[in-house]
């Protein structure tokens, strides 16, 4: 699990925009889950690991901030969020390695 907490921007970020308590991009926090099954042992050659990763395990909606004025992520008005990029959804990684 990767926590990550409030980000609050100020003039130092954002040089045209006195400090505003109400402008952050939240704090969040993503698991993450990995396997690794090795599969073919070559001893002193390395060997062949199968890895399965899932990204994002809880399909949790979150954004890392920009430190640009606005009040939502996608930079419209209502909330009180700094504009930010939307992070991907779930995702897998599906992958053989060899490891020597």
């Amino acid at each position: 699990v990767n926590y990550f907490g409030r980000v609050y921007y100020s003039a130092i970020v954002m040089p045209t925009t006195p400090y505003d308590p109400t402008l952050y991009s939240p704090g969040f926090a993503v698991a993450n889950l990995a396997l690794r099954k090795g599969l073919v042992d070559f001893g002193d050659k390395g060997g062949l690991e199968l890895r399965l990763d899932v990204n994002n395990l809880f399909n949790k909606l979150y954004w890392y901030g920009t430190g640009a004025v606005s009040r939502t992520p996608s930079g419209g008005g209502g909330g009180g969020n700094a504009a930010g990029y939307y992070m991907p959804g779930r995702n897998f990684y599906l992958g053989l390695a060899y490891n020597y």
